[in-house]
């Protein structure tokens, strides 16, 4: 039965104000800030830029911000690096090596976004390189690669047959890192944070590797690791296609606790899952949809059952921008319908909005939607139960380079609240605005 409540986020980020966004997502991973205080509509030309930087390179990385501090990934044409910088004007503080840069046709250099835990930063390349370092230095205290060391197998991409590198952001639960190198050894792995010990694989789990990242909520009492795997399994040794699956994992050993075949027919499995109660919800783009899976508790065990009906399936079809719940819905961009909001249970959808805002990614702020598209527009829009009022957009002011070489590149990576400030990435160029002043 739907528990009408969203999921409790057991992720203890020491060291963090309540303002924050120490990890992929922000606090709860679920792409929400409760932030207040910021400004209800934006100036014509948007709230103000404190200060901006062209520094980062090639990539997709998503920034971190902790205090004074902002974690983030980029590349330079040969290497990938993880860098800090000061949140008051952009200033490089440290730079670490991950590994040789990733490359394809449609963006080089790193997805994932760091997690910040303590005095901690992990951080996964594309090229499944995983470091953990000092966050005050920058000092390496341990490195493992995921392919390399572990065997680690990344789903295939769509198109010309090659994969988009590692995209997830790392977990760190319970002095824990988790992620997913994907193979025949187990999809999810868990590695201690202090020393990089492997501790467990997911030995019932060997598909390979999605873009997806896990997260880690309560259903019906239990704490699990929810993921979304690639679909390919590799435990006979013999390559075989199968469908992706939903899986919920035991954070003590790795065990498998449900898990359900979901229908994609695409290798662009992105988004991250979304847990509100006992409900997990995933979607995809490629004409894939969306599902709804009900998990409930047996005396045998956890079973989960999917409510996705063929309507209700094509509701919701979201490429890479991600899902936002709020209440009893979540609010994403569908290619089928445009912006959505979604009932959750059921599926049925409330209102759709073509017009407005083009598609791209999103975060919720308070009762808002802050929304950059993939072609450099940025919208705050309030939502309610028949539609969204907008609040303010402007246009990024300078068209990143590598974008404008090369037009499959888009403005991917999801926007960032913290401490009153949003923070925005087109490639190399990296913004900083004032979501309190309106000078």
């Amino acid at each position: 039965m739907f528990c009408g409540v969203m999921f409790v986020v057991l992720v203890s980020v020491t060291n963090a104000l309540a303002g924050d966004w120490p990890q992929w997502r922000g606090p709860s991973r679920d792409g929400t800030s409760t932030e207040t205080g910021l400004l209800a509509t934006w100036p014509k030309n948007g709230p103000p830029l404190l200060w901006s930087v062209d520094t980062l390179g090639a990539g997709y990385s998503g920034p971190a911000v902790v205090g004074e501090r902002i974690f983030i990934m980029g590349s330079d044409g040969e290497t990938e690096y993880l860098t800090a910088m000061a949140v008051d004007c952009g200033r490089e503080l440290w730079r670490v090596k991950l590994g040789p840069e990733f490359k394809n046709g449609w963006g080089h250099g790193p997805r994932g976004t760091p997690t910040v835990f303590g005095d901690t930063v992990v951080a996964l390349g594309a090229q499944g390189v995983l470091v953990c370092v000092e966050k005050a230095t920058g000092k390496e205290l341990w490195r493992t690669d995921l392919r390399k060391d572990h065997a680690g197998r990344l789903m295939r991409g769509n198109i010309l047959d090659f994969d988009w590198g590692y995209s997830e952001s790392p977990l760190v639960d319970d002095g824990h890192v988790i992620v997913s190198p994907g193979g025949a050894n187990g999809t999810l792995a868990a590695f201690d944070l202090k020393t990089g010990q492997l501790l467990w694989r997911t030995a019932m789990v060997t598909d390979a590797a999605s873009y997806s990242s896990v997260v880690v909520a309560e259903i019906h009492g239990t704490r699990q690791y929810v993921q979304l795997t690639g679909g390919v399994e590799y435990s006979t040794g013999v390559l075989m296609k199968a469908p992706p699956r939903a899986v919920g994992i035991s954070p003590r050993d790795g065990s498998l606790l449900w898990q359900a075949k979901i229908h994609y027919t695409t290798a662009g499995v992105i988004n991250t899952p979304v847990v509100l109660g006992d409900v997990v919800y995933a979607t995809c783009g490629y004409g894939a949809g969306c599902t709804i899976l009900r998990i409930d508790k047996t005396a045998a065990g956890f079973q989960a059952v999917s409510t996705t009906t063929q309507d209700t399936r094509k509701v919701m079809a979201t490429y890479h921008g991600g899902i936002v719940p709020f209440r009893d819905r979540v609010y994403g961009f569908s290619e089928t319908s445009g912006w959505v909001c979604q009932s959750i249970p059921s599926g049925e959808s409330r209102w759709e909005e073509r017009r407005k805002v083009a598609g791209g990614s999103h975060i919720r702020v308070g009762g808002r939607l802050i929304i950059v598209t993939t072609e450099g527009s940025v919208a705050m829009t309030e939502p309610d139960n028949d539609g969204w009022t907008l609040h303010g957009e402007f246009v990024l002011p300078i068209v990143s380079p590598l974008r404008k070489a090369n037009n499959r590149i888009k403005v991917c990576t999801h926007p960032v609240v913290a401490n009153g400030r949003l923070y925005l990435r087109d490639q190399e160029r990296f913004y900083c605005y004032d979501l309190r002043s309106a000078k």
